[in-house]
């Protein structure tokens, strides 16, 4: 199993950083000007259980919220990683180079991106050698989505070697490499004016995972550079299934 990757007992203390156990705040936790003329990249709030894959100098890290499995075992974690074939995707990719085109995923975008008007452009795109992604399991436990199999989806990933996150494009076009698929993205917006109620708003709606549920709420990503200590979430009021 682990033919790329050494094995480990367990995770440096200077891993367990924001980047794996990374706190999004309640938008009350902030006052107003700490948003004022930031740029957010507003995602779908999942429910599920977390996945963090950390890979760091060779070596492969399997994380939930709050533990780390220092060898393979009967958890959903590993079962996940298992199953998707994981380890060898991550094997062929880390460190590659390659030119995509950058667009936003328009499906769904109430405001564009106001960097790139919305435009494709090429560039390349470098899969971090040393990095750690931060995922939803759906369709475990009481499968709250309804789903007919167990997928996952990507929060975030961070660059531990950059020391920054990756940018949802960035993130996105990157797992497509290993086969992921983000969480749903709902737009980007430039905060002038807008209160808590504005974002209330926003954070009612029907889930992108699965039509008949109404989502769980709405995540902000601050910037191009996804500063988590500027991040905050807000619930939807109204979570019943429609």
């Amino acid at each position: 199993m682990f033919n790329f990757f050494k094995k480990v007992k367990e995770i440096p203390k200077k891993l367990i950083g924001k980047y794996i156990h990374s706190k999004i705040e309640d938008f009350d936790m902030f006052p107003p000007k700490h948003f004022k003329h930031k740029h957010f990249s507003i995602v779908e709030k999942i429910k599920g259980d977390t996945l963090i894959l950390i890979v760091n100098k060779r070596k492969f890290y399997v994380c939930s919220d709050d533990k780390w499995f220092s060898k393979e075992n009967d958890s959903i974690q590993w079962k996940v990683v298992n199953d998707l074939n994981l380890i060898n995707k991550i094997k062929k990719v880390r460190g590659k180079v390659y030119t995509e085109v950058n667009e936003i995923d328009k499906a769904h975008v109430k405001i564009l991106d106001l960097f790139s008007g919305g435009q494709g452009m090429q560039k390349d795109i470098i899969f971090p050698k040393n990095f750690s992604i931060k995922c939803k399991i759906l369709g475990s436990g009481d499968n709250h989505y309804f789903l007919p199999k167990i997928q996952i989806r990507v929060e975030s990933v961070y660059d531990i070697d950059k020391e920054s996150f990756l940018t949802y494009n960035d993130s996105k076009n990157i797992m497509k490499e290993i086969d992921l698929s983000m969480v749903p993205y709902l737009g980007d917006l430039i905060i002038l004016n807008e209160s808590k109620e504005y974002f209330q708003k926003e954070a009612t709606g029907i889930s992108m995972i699965n039509p008949t549920i109404n989502r769980e709420g709405v995540v902000a990503f601050f910037d191009v550079t996804r500063n988590i200590d500027l991040s905050f979430e807000i619930e939807n009021e109204n979570k019943k299934t429609i």
